[in-house]
This record gives structure tokens, sequence and C-alpha cells, in this order.
């Protein structure tokens, strides 16, 4: 698939088969979330990477997404500089790449951005100059594909002003 054809069939995935992520296929995920463009080059992220079933299901509870307990894979995106006012538009962008870069291998992922930024933080022993920008659960879907619904380019977008 070209980047293109990645982007327009990648989906939110909550329902993931029971099958490990190869490392060399991790490994090309987190490559891609390295190479992300960040503000000044700063690089103010942190990705913890959770396997252990224990803490996945422990993260589940935490997040209030109990759909997540079933992911081989979760990658927990951390701004590390709270100083850094891009640092958080830098890893959400981290994520972005993550979610296209997973697509081209057939991993499914979602963004999640709602959860107890403290509780998670504190349960993964970030320290308290880390904020949680993400939960990205990752697997291969389980799910069946439900039809994008999508405002037109019209409605979108606009040139030269407003």
């Amino acid at each position: 698939m070209d980047i293109l054809e990645i982007i327009l069939k990648r989906r939110s995935v909550r329902a993931y088969q029971d099958k490990e992520i190869p490392d060399a296929d991790l490994n090309k995920i987190l490559e891609s979330a390295r190479m992300a463009p960040t503000s000044f080059n700063s690089q103010n992220f942190k990705i913890v990477a959770i396997r252990n079933p224990a803490t996945i299901v422990r993260l589940a509870a935490l997040s209030r997404s109990p759909f997540i307990s079933k992911a081989p894979l979760i990658l927990a995106i951390f701004n590390v500089n709270l100083e850094n006012k891009y640092a958080p538009l830098d890893a959400a962008i981290v994520a972005d790449h993550i979610m296209i870069s997973a697509w081209s291998l057939e991993v499914g992922s979602v963004f999640i951005g709602a959860y107890h930024n403290d509780e998670i933080r504190k349960f993964l022993s970030a320290p308290d100059t880390a904020e949680m920008i993400a939960l990205m659960p990752l697997g291969y879907p389980a799910d069946k594909e439900i039809p994008k619904k999508r405002k037109s380019l019209d409605e979108l977008i606009s040139y030269e002003k407003f």
C-alpha cells in the first residue's frame, strides 16, 4: 500500500485478535515514532510499551476503557517537557505516526485521550514532570470495518480565507 491508501483505509480498532505483534514490527512502529517531527527537534516525548497482560488489565480499569484489556500491546505516550507549549502537539504527531505505521503492518490502534492522567502516570512510575498524552492499544483487528462518515472537503477546506 502507498501512504495515501494507508491513511484512507486506517480506522480505529477496539477489538483485537489474540495474536502478539512481532518484535520486528513493533520496532518499525517505534522507529516511525522516533522519526516524527517535533518543534525545534526537541523530541520531548517518552513512550512506555506495555505487553504484560496484568499491567494491561490494570490500565484498562484505570482508563475506564475495558476493551483495551484484550490488546496485546499498549503504548503510553508522554510529554516530558511541561515548559514547551508545543510538546503536547508533538506527542500527538508521534501518535499519528504510530497509527499510520501500525496500519501499514496490518496492526490496528485507537487514540485514547480520556483517562485519569495522575493515576496512570503513577501506575507506570512516570515522574510528576511527565504528562500523559495518549494511551494507544495496538493489535491485529478482530472487529469488522464500519464505513467512515466524513464531511466533504468543501465543508472542511477553504482557500485563501476562512
